[in-house]
């Protein structure tokens, strides 16, 4: 019996999708790129200071040119950019020098984890098990802020919410802008056999919005895209000490909970903390008691006017460390159905927190198997409930198949905010190809499948089951998707996430985008065509939704303009409520719906996007616009505010709602910075505030000062201050 190898399962899977021809490119593939790592001669000293000396880096390693991506494909970059490594055993240095004008250089950005759009910045990834499955992201500005993130699904998944030990430190200077990185391998978890890793790195110029890349430099290729990453080498005899590492916490806090005729002042201590054990570089046992997440930064209130609950992501620093182990079936489909979604731990339904007593996580790599366990411990569930704790469990079980394949087994068990019993049950499976139609043209394919069990206490089980496919193919001037996917109305994962049940849902969507250079008004154009259909599972039409794109326009000024229009047809079986007392009444109802966009430049001082929505809504009209000016004169402040606002009618009345936000940062150093978001939103008619202090006194040890607090509106006109808080964390890294 002949079986099929993985690349022709792929072809006939990825059929059906629209395909560009392959096009010739000359230039290196991007798995031949190689750059080495050198031991540092016993006894040399690195000093980091920001600035690149000869001498100090003259036993170093140094990394081939880069090549231009945008917006000119595989010319040679406008400015030069050397890169140098050297490694003493316990730390990965790597110096940065970007040449450049002084005056060219932006560097408005200082603040750890900031999101980058306005800065001149170099980010690269190190997939230290070499396995095209999972890789740690850093990044470093001319700013000097600092940010790193875990990449996994070979480059689809991005969790920039990962806080790693590490340093680094850049400067303007007379070459243009330099930076020094060091990275301690007791951070990193790698294959202790293979003295080379998987290693991209790339550029990005905002003077002239230019991208480079080291390895895979084609625009078909997604820079997280591990296989089209090169090798470093000369990374063995790395030494993690005792692989222990012990982070304790203390914690101070003052509450102020008003009431009618006045309030009272409580205040409390409290200290906890996690250890981390590596048994080896390759595994990873950390515990973690009293768990405190006082520094968690709020969720963005938004506008939702559908049947279906919103997606918001993980941001607690315990469950984001290794995340990408549990993370289960195609990146596509993970804002609406998971299996296991860490937020329903330590949450009540309503979105309360409930106190976390411990919890343990385990994580390995053991050649081509990756395991990660979970289990959790929370306190009493409150009034109405009898269980004094509740235990949440955990398993993921994945198995590299070739070079980028994967199969993989999930099981969680846990039923929040009830008594009783939750299991289930997962099975997913991955085949990709990097150069599936050769350089710069990637292909993968997902298909999973998954199995609930839910009882709660006097009540009969109930049992359903969910499945999936999709697609994806990449060229140099497409993109193609497409998925497959069917719940049961029954199923129910206790600790995951699932938007809608009881469907099939089908989607294909087609993009194309083409780079124009650097000559005339246009850098590049774009456009895109899609269908996505719902039926019930009888196969009675529910919903579908024809969204066409004709025009993308990118400026050579890199300002940006977006227009859609989108075809719908939703039945809506019962009624629902899209404010207070404004219902949409069960029927079906055929639509038109307009979108536009402006983006303007990040190069500029001043920027911000406007988008706007209009068009047929549920039997009558609706309006939806959105602004968010954005203010970063300096590498000191920020100013961003967002305002929402969507208004109509339908059968139901008229409706009306709106959010809106305003962001104050202010960045004293790479190492000290304020931050002060205010939101409020007709939904809850609130105004809820953070201010939040962060002092990273050295790597791994921080110092947290976050206020929180805000009023509710009573009647028209009057608002009535509720609970405020301030709590000071400070926490520090201990390793052995």
């Amino acid at each position: 019996m002949n079986i099929m190898s993985p690349s022709s399962i792929l072809t006939l899977a990825l059929a059906a999708l629209p395909c560009a021809p392959a096009l010739a490119q000359d230039g290196v593939p991007g798995n031949r790129s190689r750059a080495h790592a050198p031991r540092a001669p016993q006894g040399h000293q690195m000093k980091l200071d920001g600035r690149v000396d000869p001498d100090e880096w003259a036993p170093a390693g140094m990394l081939g040119s880069l090549t231009q991506v945008r917006p000119v494909e595989g010319v040679v970059p406008s400015h030069q950019t050397q890169v140098y490594f050297l490694q003493d055993g316990t730390t990965l240095h790597v110096g940065i020098v970007c040449l450049d004008e002084p005056d060219q250089v932006r560097a408005r950005q200082m603040d750890r984890d900031a999101f980058v759009r306005f800065d001149d910045v170099v980010e690269m990834w190190f997939d230290t098990f070499r396995d095209q499955q999972s890789a740690y992201w850093f990044q470093i500005t001319a700013g000097g802020s600092r940010g790193d993130a875990l990449i996994t699904s070979g480059g689809r998944g991005f969790n920039k919410r990962w806080d790693g030990v590490w340093d680094a430190k850049s400067r303007v200077t007379e070459r243009g802008w330099e930076a020094e990185i060091a990275i301690p391998f007791q951070t990193l978890a790698f294959d202790s056999k293979n003295s080379s890793w998987g290693f991209n790195l790339r550029r990005k110029r905002v003077a002239n919005g230019e991208e480079s890349r080291w390895s895979g430099a084609y625009e078909g290729n997604r820079f997280f895209l591990l296989t089209a990453g090169g090798v470093l080498a000369g990374l063995q005899n790395l030494d993690q000490g005792l692989g222990l590492e012990v982070v304790p916490y203390l914690r101070g806090d003052l509450m102020v909970p008003y009431q009618a005729g006045g309030h009272t002042t409580n205040g409390s201590l409290a200290m906890g903390g996690d250890v981390s054990l590596r048994p080896t570089p390759e595994s990873n046992l950390r515990i973690t008691l009293a768990t405190d997440f006082a520094e968690t930064e709020v969720d963005e209130r938004r506008i939702n006017l559908t049947r279906f609950p919103l997606f918001f992501p993980e941001k607690r620093g315990f469950f984001l460390e290794d995340a990408g182990i549990f993370e289960f079936g195609s990146p596509g489909n993970r804002r609406g159905l998971v299996p296991f979604f860490s937020r329903t731990i330590g949450r009540s339904s309503d979105g309360q927190p409930v106190p976390i007593t411990g919890g343990a996580k385990y994580s390995a790599r053991l050649g081509d198997w990756n395991v990660g366990l979970l289990d959790v411990l929370v306190e009493d569930w409150g009034e109405g409930y009898d269980v004094p704790q509740k235990n949440f469990s955990v398993a993921r079980v994945t198995r590299r198949m070739g070079e980028e394949g994967l199969v993989g087994v999930i099981a969680t068990h846990g039923l929040a905010d009830a008594r009783g019993t939750s299991t289930t049950l997962g099975l997913d499976m991955r085949l990709s190809d990097g150069e599936f139609l050769g350089e710069g043209r990637p292909a993968a394919l997902w298909a999973y499948g998954l199995f609930s069990e839910n009882k709660e206490q006097g009540e009969e089980a109930t049992r359903g089951g969910a499945f999936g496919l999709e697609g994806t193919l990449r060229t140099r001037e497409w993109r193609h998707e497409l998925q497959v996917n069917q719940v049961d109305q029954d199923f129910d994962p206790a600790l995951g996430f699932v938007r809608r049940t009881g469907i099939i849902d089908m989607g294909w969507e087609s993009n194309f985008r083409k780079q124009l250079g650097e000559e005339g008004i246009l850098r590049s154009v774009n456009a895109s065509v899609a269908i996505d259909a719902t039926k019930d599972l009888e196969g009675t039409e529910d919903s579908w939704t024809l969204p066409l794109q004709p025009l993308g326009l990118e400026f050579q000024s890199e300002d940006e303009l977006e227009y859609e229009v989108h075809q719908i047809v939703e039945h809506i079986s019962e009624a629902y409520d899209l404010t207070d007392g404004v219902p949409v009444a069960p029927g079906r109802y055929e639509m038109t719906r307009h979108f536009l966009s402006l983006e303007s430049s990040d190069r500029r001082d001043y920027s911000g996007e406007v988008e706007l929505e209009w068009g047929d809504f549920f039997g009558g009209h609706m309006m939806r616009w959105r602004v968010t000016p954005m203010v970063i004169p300096g590498p000191n402040y920020r100013v961003g505010l967002s305002w929402s606002d969507a208004s109509g009618n339908v059968p139901g009345g008229e409706f009306r709602a709106q959010a809106a936000s305003l962001d104050l940062d202010f960045s004293f150093t790479p190492n000290l910075s304020w931050k002060n978001l205010v939101q409020y939103d007709t939904d809850s008619e609130d105004i809820g505030f953070q201010s939040r202090v962060r002092w990273i006194r050295s790597p791994g040890q921080n110092l947290f000062l976050v206020g929180q607090g805000g009023w509710t509106k009573y009647g028209l006109d009057s608002f009535e201050r509720r609970e405020q808080a301030l709590s000071l964390k400070l926490s520090w890294s201990l390793r052995f």
